[in-house]
């Protein structure tokens, strides 16, 4: 990889206000005056998000996959379990209860890959990528607005789905091929 002298020794940019532009219910909208590195005044809109869990359902041969309608993109999508971690609760808490409110299963064979930013430019949400093993049946009741369907692919039949545009999601596809690849963070 070519590398060059950077022109600023320091990249950070430091907050000099911030404003709530809109209060959602699970997000907010900011705007930040910003001071640059090269010592000017910037602007920086964002949404605070929490973080979120992604989880590989590992069942037998199959992987356990759930289709849900999505307001934003205006269609049903089939993706990997996930869900926003609570203030305060644990990573493997919160997989395991995604995966009880949105598959039906249950694990105590969790383990960590790695987390992601997955719009870095306009949202400081992280997601955290889990794989779970030796599910049990385990419902828990769903959240009351969501309504969600369960399937089973083998990875050979989700690689097919991504090629094919069957999975559009975004975090189900980087779980699925970073699984595949044996991709995993090293410094855990």
């Amino acid at each position: 990889m070519k590398s060059s002298k950077p022109l600023f020794a320091n990249l950070e940019e430091k907050t000099l206000t911030t404003r709530l532009l809109h209060q959602g219910r699970s997000f907010s909208f900011y705007s930040d005056e910003v001071l640059l590195p090269n010592g000017q005044k910037g602007t920086r809109e964002y949404v605070r998000y929490p973080e979120a869990v992604v989880i590989l359902p590992l069942l037998e041969q199959s992987l356990v996959f759930v289709r849900q309608y999505r307001y934003a993109p205006g269609k049903v999508l089939l993706e990997l379990p996930a869900g926003k971690i609570s203030p305060g609760e644990d990573f493997r808490a919160t997989v395991r209860r995604e995966l009880r409110e949105e598959a039906g299963y249950d694990s105590h064979d969790i383990e960590y890959l790695f987390s992601y930013y997955p719009c870095p430019g306009y949202s400081t949400e992280k997601i955290h990528v889990a794989v779970a093993r030796n599910l049990c049946v385990s419902p828990l009741q769903a959240d009351e607005d969501e309504f969600i369907v369960t399937e089973f692919l083998t990875l050979e039949e989700a690689k097919q789905a991504i090629r094919k545009g069957l999975i559009e999601d975004g975090k189900t596809i980087l779980t699925l091929l970073a699984y595949e690849s044996g991709l995993k963070r090293e410094d855990v």
